[in-house]
């Protein structure tokens, strides 16, 4: 193989391990309320680092926050499903995920999420929307959550997000 050739080679491997650990970030969004909405805790528990912290603002004061590590993450979404019950059935809807930073290892996204109840009657209640910011780290040949911080949509609209093309 020719130095060409082979610098062709590594770039298009390059290439190709970026794109699937795009899409490997991507499809921890959607696992996080996949799992959760459906109480497949070891699951969701899986999704996160050991040491993954997590936080709402403005605190909406359904879990005590903010939360440091796995099993208070867990805990405090279990508890949460827990107190809810059969009354309503959450779904947690993440969409529009964008890239802020992807390296070998590390990764952040912006995504927005709604949360949507539905009730035994059939009736629906759009509960919350907001901004998540989520960072990810690699764990041997997997991504995990190592940070998860929702800005949910108040009055004031929604929180600023920092334009990485400009710094600002």
């Amino acid at each position: 193989m020719s130095d060409e050739s082979s610098i062709i080679a590594t770039t298009d491997l390059l290439a190709l391990q970026r794109a699937a650990d795009r899409a490997s970030v991507v499809e921890l969004v959607g696992a996080y309320g996949y799992y959760l909405d459906t109480n497949q805790f070891e699951a969701f528990a899986d999704l996160f680092h050991e040491d993954a912290t997590y936080d709402i603002q403005p605190d909406p004061g359904l879990i005590p926050l903010p939360l440091a590590g796995r099993d208070a993450v867990v805990a405090a979404m279990r508890g949460a499903r827990e107190r809810t019950g059969k009354a309503a059935f959450p779904r947690h809807i993440a969409s529009n995920v964008v890239f802020l930073d992807q390296g070998a290892t590390e990764a952040a996204t912006a995504s927005f999420l709604l949360v949507v109840y539905t009730f035994p009657d059939g009736t629906h209640e759009l509960r919350r929307t907001g901004t998540c910011l989520d960072k990810f780290r690699k764990d041997g040949d997997r991504w995990r959550f190592s940070a998860r911080l929702m800005t949910m949509d108040t009055a004031a609209g929604p929180p600023p997000v920092r334009d990485e093309s400009t710094g600002s």
